[in-house]
């Protein structure tokens, strides 16, 4: 049953099925149609895309070159802003040190020119102050790049002892020249109608003037290459104010010491002279006088600094472990020593492995002008520092009215400062057979007899000398006026006692200062120059003011009549019982010679131990290399030093490494 009543069925689909094709014609046609309709339309949105993306194209392409255009003129910018910095660097690399010395002789001379002027109505005590405050700026803004001489003379000495080249040398002194006259113009525009005044004596050459200039000149330089340029005593901050004090001293006395400043006065003083129809007058001191003695000065100072420092002046730039100098290093050879490594193995390595610089012979006559600077050295400072003391007290006397007891008690005490400044890590700074007396007295053990008695006898030759050389260019009369004399109220007791109270307090100053390099004692030398202002300005009106037997004695010799001379056992014994009172007071008040002795001791046994032990360390980390590294550090400790520049630096970096 089934199957005949589906079988209708059946026929009746199959009846139906030649229908299907008709429609599925229709639906091929409306699909080709569409189709058609759809190429047509994705055709034409082709054709609007490929426009589109022509045109993007070519928008993307002028982006670029517009991008293009932006990046060459950046990179045009900015090379042309490296050649700029580079160009200003290398003018700055040139310029800045005659910058420096020009702008610093300028301030100079304007500040001298300005105080100088007979309208400004000051002293020369005055005039010096002012000069040596405006000098102290200076030094503290230049050393750092010109080294800060400012004076020619200066350049000439430190040219005379290898410490700058000839070249080096032409461009210092023709900065400080050119700086010196620019800066006399401009006192002498800033002064309108008043006279430039010259600052050396109208009437021409004369002994006082040649002794004056030369003799304060070579303090002035002798101080300065001392505190501002001798290894032994750098790094330090008193090198500016030891220079100070010393041109305080020559510039209050009438000395210049700058031939530059001189010069510079004299040309703008000279050519406003011209303008007003006057001109040079007879016997007037030329340029030529302006520098020969300053330089004269210079060429002194460097010849005692071979004698004082023989090993520093032979050699310059350090000295190898064999006893050769070596020469100065050129730009390549600094520049490799600059691209090491800082850490201490590269340091080590870096002292074993290559001398720094080539080396070459040292001269015949080294090895006999150290030995004898090894024995004189000592000698030769404590003349230089007596021998100045004895001239400040006789030129005090130079001028037509002698100099007030404020202007003879500044100068020698400001004098006595810069030359302890300058000294005291030679000789110890005595300067005074009674600071000698009592040095020995308080540490027995470290001054003896011999050494103290050739002290004495130096000091004293020393004032005899200066005093022959002020009574032979001033006379004796104008030299008897430079004596100390007692009150006329006060007897020989009275002399005795201030001699005696006020020595005792320049002694007992001396002997509680500590060694110098320690930084509480930076200003060691104003505390002693000090308290011999005050002492001479306190005893000035009862003794005099001598205070030094030696200086005392240099002009009693030359100057003193027979009455004048039977009071110099005053200055003798009034300063020695002093000497005597102070080691007393020092040893009443607990500060005691073996204590400081003990106290070095301890601090170089530490300062051994530590170094055994870094050794040891050192050899323990490096195994077989322990050996090469002990030597470098032992060639360094020999005398090996490098350039000033570059090896100490690395040196010190090595020490505090340790």
């Amino acid at each position: 049953m089934p199957r005949t009543s589906s079988a209708p069925h059946q026929v009746e689909d199959e009846s139906k099925q030649p229908l299907m094709p008709a429609q599925d014609n229709k639906g091929k046609d409306n699909d080709i149609e569409s189709q058609a309709m759809s190429e047509e339309e994705t055709a034409s949105a082709g054709h609007s895309n490929a426009e589109r993306n022509t045109s993007h194209l070519s928008e993307e392409h002028g982006d670029k070159k517009v991008l293009e255009g932006h990046r060459k003129h950046r990179r045009y910018l900015t090379a042309g802003a490296q050649c700029c910095s580079q160009t200003f660097t290398v003018l700055q690399n040139l310029l800045a040190v005659p910058m420096t010395e020009a702008l610093g002789t300028l301030t100079l001379t304007l500040v001298v020119g300005l105080l100088s002027r007979p309208a400004a109505g000051v002293d020369s005590l005055t005039t010096a102050i002012g000069v040596a405050a405006v000098l102290l700026a200076m030094i503290n803004t230049g050393a750092p790049i010109s080294g800060a001489h400012y004076n020619p003379a200066v350049t000439f000495a430190l040219l005379l002892i290898g410490r700058v080249s000839p070249f080096r040398a032409l461009v210092y002194i023709a900065s400080q020249t050119v700086g010196a006259i620019g800066g006399a113009y401009l006192a002498r525009g800033l002064a309108a109608s008043d006279q430039l005044a010259d600052p050396f004596l109208p009437e021409g050459v004369t002994g006082e003037l040649a002794l004056v200039e030369i003799s304060f000149t070579y303090a002035l330089v002798m101080v300065v290459i001392h505190t501002a340029f001798a290894r032994a005593q750098q790094p330090n901050a008193y090198a500016g104010v030891a220079i100070c004090a010393t041109l305080v001293t020559g510039a209050s006395l009438g000395a210049v010491m700058n031939p530059a400043v001189s010069s510079g006065l004299y040309v703008a003083a000279r050519h406003k002279d011209e303008g007003e129809g006057g001109g040079q007058g007879e016997g007037e001191a030329g340029l030529w006088v302006r520098w020969m003695l300053p330089m004269a000065g210079g060429l002194i100072a460097a010849c005692a600094f071979y004698v004082v420092n023989a090993a520093e002046a032979l050699y310059p730039y350090g000295r190898a472990s064999d006893g050769q100098h070596r020469r100065r290093p050129s730009q390549g050879e600094r520049a490799q020593r600059e691209g090491v490594t800082e850490d201490r193995e590269a340091l080590l390595s870096e002292a074993t492995s290559f001398p720094p610089y080539p080396a070459t012979s040292p001269p015949a006559y080294a090895r006999t002008l150290l030995r004898v600077s090894c024995r004189a050295r000592a000698y030769v400072t404590e003349f230089q520092g007596a021998f100045l003391l004895t001239l400040v007290l006789a030129l005090s006397s130079s001028s037509s009215t002698p100099a007030s007891p404020l202007t003879l008690a500044v100068s020698s005490g400001l004098l006595l400062a810069g030359l302890v400044f300058a000294g005291a890590y030679v000789s110890g700074g005595h300067f005074n057979p009674a600071v000698t007396l009592g040095v020995f007295l308080f540490r027995p053990r470290t001054k003896k007899i011999p050494r103290a008695l050739a002290y004495v006898t130096v000091q004293l030759l020393a004032a005899l000398f200066a005093g022959g050389l002020a009574r032979s260019a001033l006379g004796r009369g104008r030299c008897k006026k430079a004596l100390p004399h007692r009150g006329v109220s006060h007897g020989y007791p009275d002399a005795w006692g201030a001699e005696a109270v006020f020595t005792t307090l320049l002694v007992l100053t001396i002997l509680s200062q500590r060694p110098p390099g320690t930084q509480q004692q930076a200003y060691f030398g104003l505390a002693v120059g000090a308290v011999l202002t005050g002492g001479l300005l306190a005893s000035a009106s009862i003794s005099g003011g001598g205070l030094n037997p030696a200086v005392v004695t240099g002009l009693y010799a030359w100057s003193a009549d027979k009455e004048q001379g039977k009071g110099l056992w005053v200055y003798w014994l009034g300063p020695m019982c002093g000497s005597i009172g102070a080691v007393l007071s020092a040893w009443t008040l607990g500060t005691s010679g073996r204590s400081i002795r003990e106290e070095k001791k301890g601090r170089w046994e530490g300062a051994t131990e530590k170094k055994g032990g870094d050794r040891e360390e050192e050899k323990e980390d490096n195994g077989g290399e322990g050996g090469k590294v002990e030597g470098g550090e032992a060639s360094m400790e020999e005398g090996w030093e490098g350039s000033v520049e570059d090896r100490e630096g690395k040196a010190n970096q090595l020490g505090e490494s340790q």
